[in-house]
Order: C-alpha cells, then sequence, then structure tokens
C-alpha cells in the first residue's frame, strides 16, 4: 500500500473519531444552563406579597371571632353558615395565590430535574435537595386535598341542618343530628378546614411559600453544579480532540516519511 492510500485512510479514519467523539461524547459540554433566579425570585416575591395582603383582609374581615361557638352569643344559624362561606371564601383566596406560587416552584422543579444528573453530583447536601423536593410534592397533594375538602364541606354542613322535620322520621332525625356533630367536630378538628382549636392552622400555608424560598436555592445550588459539570466536560472534550489531532498530525507525517518501495 502506498504512502498516498495510507494518508487517505489515516484522513478518512480520524474523521469518523472526531465525528464520534463530537457527536456522541459529553454531548452537553460547552452548553451552560442561563441562570433565571432572578424572574423566578421576582414571581416569588409576588405571591409571597400577595398572601400577607389577602391575610390582612381575613383579619380585617372578623370572620373567625364569629366561628367560635366557645363564645355565648355564637350559635349555628344563618349567620353562622354565612361566616364560614366568608371565611372560607378569603382561605381560598389564599390557597389560589399559593397553587400559582407552587406553579413558579414546579417550574424550577423541572429545571432540578433537567439538570439533576449532573448538577446534584456538584452540591454540598444533594440528600437535602432530594428531601425538599419530596416535600414540595407532599405540599403540593395536600393542597389538591385541602381545596376538595373546603368545596365539599359547606354544602354537606348545610344539608345537614336544613332540613323539614316533618318529612323525617324520629330515626333519621337522630341520624342527622350525629352527621350535624360529625360535620362540626370535623370544622374544629380537621387541618383542612383551617379552625383546628389549639394549633398552628395556617402552617400548611407558610410552609408552601417557605418551601418555594428553598426550591428557589436548591435551583440555584444545582444550576451551579450543572455548569461546573458541563466546564469540566468541555475541557475533557476539548483535551481529547487536541489529543486525537496530535496523533494524527505524528502519525501523518511518519507514514509520509516512510519511503516509497517499488514492486
Amino acid at each position: 500500500m502506498n504512502t498516498k492510500a495510507k494518508l487517505t485512510i489515516l484522513v478518512i479514519v480520524t474523521s469518523l473519531v472526531l465525528y464520534f467523539i463530537q457527536t456522541y461524547v459529553w454531548t452537553d459540554a460547552g452548553k451552560t444552563a442561563q441562570s433565571k433566579s432572578y424572574a423566578y425570585s421576582y414571581q416569588i416575591n409576588q405571591w409571597s406579597n400577595d398572601t400577607y395582603a389577602k391575610f390582612e383582609r381575613l383579619r380585617e374581615s372578623g370572620a373567625y371571632e364569629n366561628l367560635d361557638l366557645s363564645r355565648g352569643n355564637n350559635v349555628v344559624s344563618v349567620d353562622f353558615f354565612s361566616a364560614i362561606h366568608e371565611y372560607h371564601r378569603h382561605i381560598k383566596s389564599i390557597l389560589r395565590t399559593q397553587k400559582f406560587n407552587s406553579r413558579v416552584s414546579y417550574e424550577m422543579l423541572k429545571e432540578i430535574d433537567k439538570m439533576g444528573s449532573k448538577g446534584l453530583a456538584h452540591t454540598i447536601n444533594p440528600t437535602k435537595i432530594r428531601k425538599k423536593v419530596a416535600e414540595f410534592k407532599e405540599l403540593l397533594l395536600k393542597h389538591k386535598n385541602i381545596t376538595e375538602r373546603l368545596d365539599t364541606y359547606l354544602p354537606e354542613l348545610i344539608s345537614a341542618f336544613e332540613y323539614d322535620k316533618e318529612e323525617y322520621s324520629e330515626s333519621e332525625i337522630i341520624e342527622l343530628s350525629v352527621e350535624q356533630l360529625e360535620l362540626l367536630r370535623e370544622l374544629y378538628s380537621s387541618d383542612y378546614l383551617f379552625l383546628k382549636r389549639n394549633t398552628d392552622v395556617f402552617k400548611f400555608i407558610r410552609d408552601l411559600g417557605n418551601n418555594s424560598y428553598s426550591m428557589l436555592s436548591n435551583y440555584e445550588q444545582v444550576l451551579l453544579g450543572y455548569n461546573k459539570q458541563i466546564s469540566t466536560e468541555d475541557s475533557y472534550k476539548k483535551v481529547l480532540l487536541f489529543i486525537l489531532t496530535l496523533v494524527s498530525f505524528i502519525l501523518s507525517i511518519r507514514i509520509a516519511l516512510i519511503p516509497e518501495t517499488d514492486t
């Protein structure tokens, strides 16, 4: 085989190897992700301020005080039902705001998931980040369950109290009385209805809000880790391509220096 043929084969093989490395080896090398922290932070702060304003309106409405049956002048009446409706209307408004806030967290979660395989390896405490992500998913599920119960509770309570005694037998009235007591007990003991006594009823809403800021911190950590890994891969790829090019160049010279022999 003459020198020209050997050089041609070398060029073809080198080109194929370079193509393979460029296409399939460290495919994300050099493609660092742009930070969206400012946009996420701005949105979270906006929803947090909106939530705070709605809590102020709830406090000013006085609806909570009208639902305390331990006070002598508060009884189960039309005004009581109106107070529940007013109170839960404010709560639903706050939960809607938190839902929009959670969408921002969800977008960050998608980014974290996309960068996770490379980014988590360079974070200080990847286990803590995974734990916060799991907590966020649990909070979203609880938000869904709370919203559903708030939508169904008041109609059930009204139905249990508004009935014509003449249309019911004594046993049916007893059953309704038991249902009334159960629903009132739920009102003041359920974490989903925000009137549970001797507890912090708004802890869930605060946890959901705080988780958004935790998710922002997680996103920033994973982003830094991801870009660090991408930069490292880019350096490896450039070194590998340089070595391959150098070896190809050396081989080309050696082949070119081989004297032609007559056959």
